[in-house]
């Protein structure tokens, strides 16, 4: 029987704070939204256990079906103490003591109680936190427990897509169970959709009894079938452009072929398979012209479309003149090595043996060649050294850095926020919570300040460096400290920028302070991971470490959802979307039948928020008038209402609604009818909306996170590509922000876990090419100028493969002039660089883009200044046209292409 005495869980926090992470191996925040948990003596009612339905597709359970229930206790339990890890054990149906001496095989077990496709766990009721439920199907995955090193202090790891689970398809989610003081005899259960590390498979969290108005009366989770997810996933992806094609790389494979998982940016360069190629041997050939009698040392790198690797372990071997007493001249050596699973490409380093015995080492490495792996054996691929390469002196990367762009993703985001704040005042009110008498009590600080480039702190070299940083300074009310809250008057809280030596490899930067954990992770790994600069939550010394995580986590998240370099938006209204729950056709109004799309906005002290979750509803012949609901809040005043009878995009703002309702005792606005409102030209009182839905926060053409994006379609709006329930799919602390949590909290008497269907659908939703004989994406360099009628016109451009790099097809392309000029072109692309160029004759002064068709009908088009739209003035294409000329001499790109314009004009 469990004891009397337990410790109270309360709520979270506005922003959310992050509980320690508890894998041993790394201390790391995981990247989703967590709690500090505020413990406090409690009285326990009876003991009670909580059902866990699982209802698995006959595809996966056929492959057998594995769960593990893990969590830490939060009270005394079957003389187990607060504090202590436990596991469900299956054999006693009750929670069992995990420790460095539980077999990690215990912490999981195989389902077989089932009644058709449905089995029940009852979970035993005592207070637990930290709570991990582990899906597996086709294999166990590996739960570990493990001690910290730095702490001495264990715990349990959930299983990471990494080491012995590369292979396994798993998926968790997390739970707390809890006395709700407030409602004696009820079980408060707190259950969080993760798809933190990984998506392995989709699956939907649903509770008994829903909870009234909640957002996730519906559940939570994602809707589609694995296989329609995968190539859902990778058709987003490519519709994206070449800003998002670094997310193809997340989609992870087995030996077969098949993929196995796609996996979050962060720990996909923390956890992929390593790129470096292995030399497995190096044997003697003829003829060749290498001198025979020589040693030489050899490395191999993989490359791809964004980088390249480091090299393998040297290995070397010598060239024979003899054989038998004969003399025969061994004058080539061909070098073997393993696969790289997604290179595209290798590099060969060459350098003579300098000595012999103990003494042998390499000299200057020479580069000797690169080319598509494809040439000599994609499987077994290998390079013949004959002596007839011209070598130069080159070295190759020490670091995988340049190999994954997740690393540097968001290098030019951080520089932009942190260049912007040097002028421009960041303001951001963050709040604290303390619990008083079982009750959250919340007080807000306001911490404001710019970017410093002289904010000095000690580096692991133990010397004093200067950094750059965001450095905010916090304020206290009396209020707040009469209540009990801390003074952080003149505490100083900062965000440094994220380069080091550590992980820039270069001295030109400095060491990482010597409080900072994880200095190594990119910076692009940081801001994914929500690690590094933005998790030093009682790590920076001298301020309050819970105001930093609320601080932390806001920023992180704002780069995510592409808003952070969204300057308009103040740092206030990042997470101040309105919650809109509802849109509902009515009798009356004046629609012409269609689908509609609606967002909403908030106006307030601080400016416009970014736009509300998509929210759509159809017209008919009946029903000509929409209906939009979101929760109540005093703070807006006013709403801004924006539609459109697209997807995503093409919004207009219809109508904006003062809060509160001063004809109505000063209600909170939570109503709009669209009766067929005409569009209202923007104004600085009511621009368009900021950013747009179903990205909501991940808007086309920003730096955000589209691992992320694509999880957040709403498969309401749009039941063949949309993915998730009301758009969301919990992975991120940023998830968690502006009232979009997944987070179910109420008094359930029963969490049902559903897996999606295994297979396809009958008809396949997308009709992905992995692999097309054309480019996918168009980049144009030279813009033709405004011309004469009958004057020649040069075009520019560079063509992009399906995974962002140049595509080196090397062969002709149709290529398609459409604007002042219309015709049809042969046009050869560089096979080694992507560019290619054509020159043509102009029937009229205007634009032209690119259009290239491949021949299943597939078009792709080019992007006419990339942002801008197709029709601006002659004047500013003029002006656009003479930068990217400009950029086109720097990139070293046909540098007699003015002189061929010129001389055709």
């Amino acid at each position: 029987m469990p004891d009397n005495t337990i410790l109270h869980r309360c709520g979270s926090l506005l922003f959310g704070d992050k509980v320690p992470a508890i894998s041993a191996a790394k201390k790391r925040a995981s990247s989703r939204m967590i709690r500090v948990e505020f413990l406090e003596p409690r009285t326990v009612m009876s003991a009670t256990s909580l059902p866990i339905e699982f209802t698995v597709p006959t595809t996966a359970m056929t492959q057998e079906f594995y769960v593990s229930i893990t969590a830490q206790l939060n009270a005394n339990y079957n003389g187990m103490q607060t504090g202590d890890w436990v596991y469900y054990d299956p054999s006693t149906n009750d929670y069992a003591l995990a420790d460095s001496t539980t077999p990690s095989a215990d912490l999981t077990f195989q389902v077989t109680n089932f009644v058709g496709t449905v089995a029940t766990i009852d979970v035993p009721y005592t207070p637990v936190v930290s709570g991990h439920i582990v899906m597996g199907v086709g294999s166990a995955p590996v739960v570990a427990y493990a001690n910290n090193p730095q702490t001495n202090q264990g715990g349990i790891s959930a299983p990471t897509p990494g080491g012995p689970n590369y292979d396994k398809i798993y998926g968790l989610f997390e739970y707390a169970l809890a006395v709700d003081a407030s409602t004696p005899g009820n079980l408060l259960v707190d259950v969080d959709m993760s798809e933190v590390d990984q998506v392995g498979f989709p699956f939907t969290i649903t509770a008994t009894p829903a909870t009234q108005d909640s957002p996730v009366d519906l559940g939570t989770g994602i809707t589609q079938n694995r296989d329609d997810m995968f190539a859902l996933y990778q058709q987003y992806i490519t519709d994206k452009g070449i800003y998002a094609s670094s997310f193809k790389q997340l989609v992870q494979k087995d030996s077969t072929g098949d993929i196995i998982r796609i996996m979050a940016p962060n720990n996909y360069v923390d956890y992929a398979p390593s790129p470096v190629p292995a030399i497995s041997s190096i044997g003697q050939l003829l003829p060749g012209t290498l001198p025979p009698d020589s040693g030489f040392y050899y490395w191999v790198t993989a490359t791809n479309g964004y980088g390249e690797s480091m090299a393998n372990n040297p290995q070397n071997q010598t060239t024979k003149g003899s054989s038998g007493g004969h003399p025969v001249e061994y004058g080539s050596l061909q070098v073997n090595w393993t696969a790289i699973s997604g290179a595209t490409g290798y590099k060969i380093y060459r350098a003579p043996v300098l000595g012999s015995g103990n003494n042998i080492h390499p000299g200057t490495p020479q580069f000797l060649s690169k080319w598509n792996g494809t040439v000599n054996g994609q499987g077994n691929p290998y390079f013949v050294d004959n002596g007839s390469y011209t070598t130069t002196s080159n070295t190759f990367p020490t670091t995988n850095y340049s190999y994954f762009p997740q690393n540097y993703y968001f290098n030019n985001a951080l520089q932009q926020f942190f260049n912007y704040y040097a002028t421009n005042t960041f303001s951001i009110d963050v709040p604290m919570t303390m619990p008083i008498a079982g009750h959250d009590l919340t007080a807000m600080y306001t911490l404001s300040g710019k970017t410093v480039n002289n904010f000095v702190a000690t580096g692991t070299d133990n010397a004093s460096h200067n950094y750059t940083a965001l450095v905010l300074t916090g304020t206290t009310s009396a209020a707040n400290i009469t209540l009990g809250f801390p003074d952080t008057t003149g505490q100083q809280f900062a965000v440094l920028r994220p380069y080091f030596q550590q992980n820039m490899n270069s001295n030109l930067f400095p060491p990482a302070p010597i409080w900072i954990s994880n200095p190594t992770e990119s910076p692009g790994v940081m801001v994914f991971g929500n690690d590094g600069v933005f998790n030093t939550g009682g790590e920076q010394p001298g301020v309050n470490a819970q105001l930093l995580s609320n601080l932390e986590n806001p920023i992180v998240s704002a780069f995510n959802r592409g808003v952070a370099t969204n300057f308009p938006i103040a740092p206030n209204n990042w997470a101040n979307a309105p919650d809109v729950y509802a849109a509902t056709a009515l009798p009356g109004g004046s629609l012409a039948a269609d689908a509609y799309y609606y967002v909403v906005t908030a106006t307030n002290q601080w400016g416009q928020t970014t736009a509300s979750l998509e929210y759509s509803a159809v017209a008919d012949a009946t029903n000509k008038a929409i209906s939009l609901q979101w929760k109540a809040d005093n703070e807006p005043t006013q709403y801004n209402i924006y539609r459109s009878t697209t997807q995503g995009s093409g919004y207009q703002l219809i109508a904006a609604v003062a809060n509160p309702d001063v004809t109505n005792h000063n209600i909170p606005v939570t109503l709009f009818v669209d009766t067929g409102y005409s569009p209202v030209k923007p104004t600085p009182q009511h621009p368009a909306p900021a950013l747009l839905t179903p990205m909501v926060y991940y808007a086309p053409g920003t730096t955000s996170n589209w691992y992320a994006g694509f999880f957040h379609q709403n498969v309401t709006d749009n039941p063949t590509t949309g993915v998730s329930i009301r758009g969301l799919a919990y992975g991120f602390a940023y998830d968690d922000q502006g009232s979009q949590s997944t987070n179910m909290n109420d008094h359930y008497t029963q969490i049902n876990i559903n897996l999606e269907p295994w297979g396809a659908s009958q008809t396949p939703p997308v009709n992905f090419d992995p692999t097309p004989n054309v480019p996918v994406d168009v980049q144009i360099l030279m813009q033709p100028k405004s011309a004469r009628s009958g004057s020649f016109t040069t075009i520019s451009f560079k063509a992009f493969g399906p995974e962002g790099q140049a595509f080196t097809g090397g062969t002709q392309v149709t290529v398609e002039v459409v604007g002042a000029q219309r015709g049809t072109y042969l046009v050869n692309v560089n096979p080694i660089t992507g560019f290619g160029i054509l020159t043509f004759k102009s029937t009229d002064i205007g634009y032209n883009y690119l259009k290239i068709t491949q021949s299943d009908g597939k078009v792709y088009n080019s992007k006419v200044f990339n942002t801008l739209p197709t029709s601006i003035p002659l004047s500013l294409m003029y002006i656009f046209d003479q930068e990217c000329e400009r950029l086109s001499k720097n990139a070293g790109f046909y540098t007699s292409l003015d002189q061929i314009a010129r001389s055709r004009r």
